[in-house]
């Protein structure tokens, strides 16, 4: 199939099982989650939905819309799509778990997943967020993202975080891997520099800065499903930098080709294989 049949093939999936999230409840994650044996899947399943009736432990609740990369000039040689860019993708924001109020301070942790569709090639994809340690409001787009997180301030982030170290170990090729290897913090963009007879070049890094135009539709803390559905279409929503925020760092930008949509589809059924 080619890309752009992917992608119409997906989003018609997701525009059929949309609704309405004014009066969703977003349930709490799985228990499982910290088990590695369950989470390796997220490192080894293949395609771009769920296998072998897999549920997702975590990020159930989200928005998705379609999108495109767009690399600038000064790219810094990078190869695969950081050269190239490309015009079919689909994203989804999501809330890592449900949001928890602890004496009435709020604690919201969100992810960015962004899927590549490749013609006659299996997708690629990237991940993003904040923290894991979450942020006290609904504004999405206060904070950059990253796929290289800080290490979490708490004890029981820190225990999730070495479990999912164990699934890189399992969803991996080597025994022996080293540290850097099963970083849990960190999730590999090495696929999107992948291209044909060139040895791939790519950022170890990579850093997602909310746009300026992002920060007119967050008015107030509200469920962003609510604020953002049905809007930003043709928006940019993130300049990407490599390693650290400057100009000279800046190498490619993220934009919306749809609206932002709340989706049974994209909440249950859409994959994001992450990277080892």
């Amino acid at each position: 199939m080619t890309a752009e049949q992917k992608k119409n093939s997906l989003w018609s999936n997701i525009l059929t099982t949309r609704y309405d999230p004014l009066n969703d409840i977003i349930p709490e994650a799985d228990t499982n989650v910290i088990n590695p044996v369950c989470t390796e899947h997220v490192f080894i399943d293949k395609g771009d939905t769920m296998q072998n009736g897999r549920r997702k432990g975590i990020h159930k609740r989200g928005m998705t819309f379609l999108a495109k990369y767009i690399p600038v000039e000064n790219n810094q040689n990078f190869t695969g799509i950081f050269r190239n860019g490309c015009e079919h993708a689909i994203c989804r924001f999501s809330y890592a778990n449900c949001p928890i109020e602890k004496d009435g301070v709020l604690n919201l942790t969100y992810g960015f997943a962004m899927k590549f569709l490749l013609s006659n090639k299996p997708s690629v994809n990237i991940f993003g967020m904040h923290s894991l340690d979450g942020q006290n409001t609904y504004n999405l787009f206060k904070y950059n993202y990253t796929n290289t997180l800080p290490q979490p301030s708490s004890y029981k982030l820190i225990f999730g975080s070495y479990s999912f170290r164990i699934a890189k170990w399992l969803g991996g090729n080597s025994w022996f891997p080293s540290l850097a290897k099963t970083n849990p913090l960190h999730l590999s963009v090495k696929n999107m520099g992948l291209e044909d007879n060139i040895i791939a070049s790519y950022p170890e890094t990579i850093i997602y800065v909310p746009s300026e135009e992002t920060k007119n539709f967050i008015t107030e803390e509200k469920d962003f499903r609510i604020l953002l559905n049905g809007k930003l279409n043709n928006t940019k929503i993130f300049d990407v930098y490599e390693t650290e925020v400057k100009e000279s760092s800046r190498i490619g930008e993220i934009h919306a080709t749809s609206e932002f949509v709340t989706s049974k589809f994209g909440d249950s059924e859409l994959f994001f294989q992450h990277g080892l």
